[in-house]
């Protein structure tokens, strides 16, 4: 607005001690100009302290305690003992057998019994049920085995995602802190007389956008 409405391109570079190759001289510096850099001072250097952690434990670490922990490999489990202990009830021979005893009046004597029973159709189907219940001790092994792979995989997939979002971050960064140091020496030579100011702004354009950089890093992290 002052180069284009007050004062005109001429006078602009006057009164700003603007010289032929751009640069300021260091005593050309007037008000305007000293508030203007002190608000983008103010404005862009940050003062937050991005607070990142890496977490303490290993990749094999990690999967062993998934492996421990995870729901659906409980439940698998419970399945596999629930067909071990079915496989053991599976019998040829499952005799029932039954106690009676008590009083006879009659013969003024006591009197005591015992009978027993056989299921014979269970015999019959032994053989069937004893296959059936190794097929599904076998089965829920199959499926507990495959589900402890699809752990681990869904944790080494995580772990290697987590760290390479934790070096991006970390190199973000490092980016960050050469910007801020590139900016306050660009604010030096500015204030110096020289660089002109299109450098200047382009320094803390510079770090703006490494700013940026490092708060989406540290949203995806």
């Amino acid at each position: 607005e002052l180069k284009n409405k007050r004062m005109g391109a001429g006078a602009f570079s006057e009164a700003f001690g603007q010289n032929k190759g751009g640069a300021k001289s260091p005593g050309a510096l007037v008000p305007i100009l000293t508030k203007l850099i002190i608000s983008m001072i103010i404005i862009s250097i940050p003062q937050k302290t991005f607070a990142y952690e890496r977490v303490k434990f290993t990749m094999n670490e990690a999967v062993k305690f998934a492996l421990g922990h995870h729901p659906k490999i409980s439940i698998a489990k419970n399945n596999i003992d629930k067909h071990r202990d079915a496989l053991k009830s599976v019998k040829l021979f499952n005799p029932r057998i039954s106690f009676n005893g008590g009083y006879n009046v009659l013969r003024e004597q006591d009197y005591f019994s015992v009978s027993v029973s056989q299921d014979f159709e269970s015999i019959f189907d032994y053989k069937k049920n004893l296959e059936k219940a190794r097929r599904d001790l076998e089965d829920s092994a199959y499926e507990y085995e495959l589900i402890r792979q699809e752990v681990s995989k869904e944790v080494k997939g995580a772990y290697s995602e987590y760290i390479s979002k934790h070096n991006i971050l970390k190199l973000r960064l490092k980016t960050l802190s050469f910007k801020k140091k590139e900016s306050k020496i660009a604010i030096a030579e500015f204030n110096e007389g020289r660089i002109p100011m299109d450098e200047y702004l382009a320094k803390k354009s510079a770090l703006t956008g490494a700013m940026n950089d490092v708060s989406q890093a540290l949203i995806s992290f």
